[in-house]
């Protein structure tokens, strides 16, 4: 199948993504997804550099292999041949799509000219698209950048599409936002004024499945990705295929099944790397219990926990059966916890 025809099948098989999030888009979350509706699942950014040298630390995030399909994988750097090999490496263990990162703002990767720094120098940009199109020419090849003002995004998203990139995501921020104020749905429907023959995916400040619907409905977008809103509610992959499917609105996940989830992502850790997976996993306890009565005493505990015996003992004594939940605690924002690929 042509790289054009397999990412746009992607996204019409379900056009809401999650986002590549460093220290979050692991194995278990990615299996988390699946079950409620999510199809194409991304990776944390890798290091091309890292992965051409061999870094351990790196290879033992590559916990793609052998997962079911289909896996985009995200790469960033600078330099055009390292991102080419690291490219046809994450291709020949089994990613789906390859995605480059040229949006992402912390100083840690622009500082080497990565991330929304690539961006920023278009004509290393042009390299390194045309070397890694060059050197996976048979799986889709995907960006995904920030808006810059004078036209800039749309000129670094046209040499894309003129370079053989499938698809386009941009974050409705620019980089000096970061992660801060409000993002700019009318710049994401500029991009896809601008760009004709290849889908665009919409990003930022998406919280609920009505936001999804009204991204898509303002700017004309082919996709929505989501990052943070994802934490602790992986529900809204589930409550947006719902209403895409058969137009149900499902109300928001009972305290039970918040515990229900928690038990089964921990579990999922623990297959993966036993107390370091539960020491990982403390985050997402913090963001599971966000709303459920009772959360404050039992999460300094939970901190602490480093089997799953430990963990049970814990929510067994904080949220007994019968453990009465107040309905109205349920509904609340979302934290910003990590910054997104």
């Amino acid at each position: 199948m042509h790289p054009r025809e397999a990412i746009r099948r992607y996204l019409q098989a379900c056009p809401l993504l999650p986002a590549p999030m460093c220290g979050y888009s692991d194995r278990p979350f990615r299996e988390l997804l699946r079950p409620l509706g999510g199809n194409l699942v991304y990776t944390e950014m890798y290091s091309s550099e890292a992965l051409v040298r061999g870094d351990p630390k790196v290879w033992r995030l590559m916990d793609y292999f052998g997962e079911e399909p289909p896996v985009a994988v995200q790469i960033f750097g600078s330099r055009p041949n390292l991102l080419a090999e690291s490219a046809r490496i994450v291709a020949r263990y089994g990613a789906a799509v390859v995605d480059l990162n040229m949006g992402c703002p912390a100083k840690k990767i622009t500082v080497g000219g990565c991330g929304a720094a690539l961006a920023q120098n278009f004509p290393n940009a042009k390299a390194v698209v045309r070397a890694i199109r060059k050197a996976i020419p048979d799986i889709p090849f995907t960006v995904k950048i920030r808006w810059q003002p004078n036209g800039r995004a749309l000129e670094i998203a046209r040499m894309c599409e003129g370079e053989g990139v499938n698809a386009i995501a941009m974050h409705a921020r620019t980089r000096e936002q970061a992660y801060t104020g409000q993002a700019h749905w009318a710049w994401i429907a500029e991009l896809k004024n601008a760009i004709t023959s290849i889908p665009v995916i919409g990003n930022g400040d998406i919280k609920s499945v009505d936001d999804i619907d009204r991204m898509m409905a303002e700017t004309g977008c082919d996709a929505v990705m989501i990052g943070r809103a994802f934490f602790g509610n992986p529900w809204l992959m589930r409550d947006f295929v719902e209403r895409r499917e058969t137009g149900k609105v499902l109300g928001p996940p009972t305290p039970e099944e918040r515990l229900a989830m928690l038990r089964a992502h921990a579990q999922l850790m623990w297959n993966r790397s036993h107390e370091h997976g539960l020491i990982e996993f403390r985050k997402h306890c913090v963001a599971y219990l966000r709303g459920v009565p009772g959360a404050r005493a039992a999460r300094a505990e939970l901190m602490q926990v480093t089997t799953l015996d430990a963990l049970e003992e814990v929510l067994g004594r904080c949220f007994p059966p019968g453990f009465e939940f107040l309905e109205q605690d349920l509904i609340v924002e979302p934290d910003h916890f990590s910054q997104e690929g």
